[in-house]
């Protein structure tokens, strides 16, 4: 018996015991779902389950996307693809497991159509840089439908962005720290970093820290969810959390559950023009926490607010922020 992993992304509130029940008997070793019921990784028999798409066909109930089939352990840089011109092109359909702390020394690594990085923890798993280019970069062609997993690491840039994600593609992001610079006396200079024109993009269960700046989106977005995300020890002065200003757009936007804590009276936690939800299903701003002498949201001409036009704007259960109308 050999024992092999495949991740899968779901469309759907499911749990393990859900899961098992679909797969063929006796094959399964392991089965993990996330915190947020979106996605699952799958331990099997690969003599009992020669054939991948036996186990495909099994989770076709759900709604799902197949993710890698391969897996890669990286304790070392040289356990990545070798560099060219400062890039590292992560392959296609196969899942990157980081154990330790791999330091880039110049380099960014750019994510394929079923490309995962998965680390143990956060605490202990790293990926670090220190330049302007973003750490984590994915341009996903038109109509490639592309998924990029990325679960339990930390990525760390003191000079520029963490995430830079374009194109047609599917990015989840869960139990992930976004960080500034690695010594914490130093101000910090780097950001979340961009996504734009992605069709689903979830962040969840998530921390950023010590940071300059937070997420920016732009283009034409369909599904963007930031959920139960943890943002504190910013140390610069005009730290915003999520900004999106016309003439980008976005089909749903939820922004729920996140704790965000104010350094500065500059600080805002959410930039966003009215204009961005001109075609919207629906925009929800729901069960966050402010603390600290910043600003829930940005104000002036043409910013959202409670009050903004109905539907598709909500903010509903807001610590520090006024519910709807």
């Amino acid at each position: 018996m050999a024992t092999q992993k495949r991740f899968y992304l779901l469309d759907g509130n499911v749990t393990a015991s859900q899961v098992q029940r679909y797969l063929p008997s006796g094959a399964v070793v392991v089965v993990k779902t996330t915190e947020t019921h979106t996605a699952t990784s799958v331990e099997y028999d690969d003599v009992q389950v020669p054939d991948l798409a036996d186990l495909d066909a099994a989770m076709a109930v759900f709604g799902y996307v197949p993710g890698p089939s391969s897996t890669v352990t990286v304790r070392l840089l040289s356990d990545l693809p070798a560099p060219v011109a400062g890039v590292i092109t992560l392959e296609a359909a196969t899942a990157y497991e980081i154990e330790g702390i791999i330091d880039l020394a110049g380099n960014v690594l750019v994510l394929q159509d079923g490309t995962t990085i998965a680390g143990r923890s956060p605490a202990t798993d790293q990926i670090v840089s220190h330049q302007p280019a973003a750490v984590l970069q994915l341009n996903a062609a038109p109509a490639s439908d592309a998924v990029v997993v990325v679960r339990s690491i930390q990525v760390v840039n003191g000079a520029g962005p963490c995430l830079d994600l374009q194109g047609d593609a599917f990015a989840f992001f869960e139990s992930v720290g976004l960080a500034g610079p690695v010594v914490p006396t130093v101000l910090p200079g780097g950001t979340a970093g961009r996504v734009s024109g992605l069709k689903r993009f979830a962040f969840a269960d998530s921390v950023l820290q010590q940071i300059a700046g937070g997420f920016t989106i732009e283009g034409d977005c369909t599904d963007l969810l930031f959920s139960r995300v943890q943002v504190y020890d910013d140390m610069d002065p005009a730290f915003t959390f999520i900004q999106s200003l016309a003439p980008a757009t976005v089909k749903t936007l939820q922004i729920s559950d996140c704790n965000i804590r104010f350094n500065d009276a500059g600080d805002v936690a959410f930039d966003l023009d009215e204009a961005i939800a001109t075609a919207a299903d629906a925009v929800g701003v729901m069960g966050n926490l402010f603390s600290g002498p910043g600003s829930a949201l940005a104000a002036g001409a043409g910013k959202a607010s409670p009050t903004s036009p109905m539907p598709p704007w909500f903010f509903r259960n807001n610590f520090g922020l006024a519910d709807t109308p």
